[in-house]
């Protein structure tokens, strides 16, 4: 395996392993260590992957994990988003997020929720507010029906992209042509083969050089990294499901309604986990065309 390979999957165990326990006590040397590096190298490996060092990328990835918590889980105290995503108080809390979106928390909770029942209001799939089960008929073109039940574990093989979602250059098309390279080289491509597209960050909130997503192929058998694929494991976790058919530039506002619409109305609150696409039984055919496609939002248990 290439020097560079190497030390981008030891960066990606790295920011997996912070994503998940951004509640803990991390810092440098945990994360240093489970890269197995030395905390000088890291730092210095993880700062040439990302353009910012692991102190500032913990920071920011708590910030904007709050952001996300004050929108979109409104019975939630401000407080408690504070420890949830691993500030050790609301004054702290409160000085690094002015520092990093200009408003208190307070203020940016109440202008987002402002910014949510207009989405409401005017938003092409929300004529009516549904509660979790019902069917929506929101317009002559789409029956949304979302489902709320359990996702197990997934292995996968995947390929992170980095930079704007919604496939307008087809960024992220491109990214799961490889991946289907990749397999079909190994011998692992299936007809029934599924793919699943990890949304690690909301768009609205991080920086679009910032975001990422993880192409990912849903393994089979035990396949270990290489110079093109690293491995994680998406853990199982209770979703609310959305199945749609659309074009992958269309998705966005799915998820819109999903997170701004539903959301709001169905007696319950986002999950720390990354919110993710699944693409069942695929196959060698074009993972973007405009099939159907479950859009999974974990919630909390």
């Amino acid at each position: 395996m290439h020097t560079v390979a190497a030390q981008r999957h030891r960066v990606n165990r790295a920011i997996n392993f912070a994503r998940s326990r951004v509640r803990d006590a991390l810092d440098l040397e945990s994360m240093a260590d489970v890269a197995c590096l030395s905390k000088y190298h890291f730092t210095r490996v993880f700062n040439a992957h990302l353009n910012e060092t692991p102190g500032q990328y913990l920071v920011r990835i708590r910030l904007e994990l709050a952001a996300r918590k004050l929108i979109y889980t409104q019975r939630t105290s401000m407080t408690q988003i504070a420890m949830d995503c691993g500030f050790s108080g609301s004054d702290t809390f409160s000085r690094a997020f002015r520092a990093r979106f200009g408003s208190a928390p307070r203020i940016f909770r109440t202008s987002n929720q402002w910014c949510l029942e207009t989405i409401k209001a005017t938003h092409p799939l929300s004529k009516e507010i549904h509660k979790p089960g019902e069917m929506v008929q929101p317009d002559a073109l789409s029956n949304l029906r979302v489902r709320i039940e359990p996702r197990p574990d997934y292995r996968v093989a995947y390929i992170r992209h980095v930079g704007p979602y919604g496939d307008i250059n087809n960024t992220i098309s491109d990214t799961f042509s490889a991946l289907q390279r990749w397999a079909a080289r190994r011998g692992i491509l299936r007809s029934d083969t599924s793919y699943i597209g990890l949304c690690t960050d909301n768009s609205s909130i991080t920086p679009a050089r910032h975001c990422t997503y993880d192409a990912c192929l849903v393994l089979e058998d035990d396949i270990p990294e290489d110079d093109i694929v690293s491995i994680q494991t998406i853990p199982a976790c209770i979703c609310a499901v959305l199945y749609v058919e659309c074009k992958p530039v269309q998705l966005n506002r799915y998820w819109t309604w999903l997170t701004s619409v539903w959301l709001p109305n169905g007696g319950t609150n986002l999950s720390f986990q990354p919110a993710y696409e699944r693409f069942e039984g695929v196959g060698e055919k074009n993972v973007a065309s405009d099939f159907g496609v479950e859009l999974c939002m974990p919630l909390e248990r």
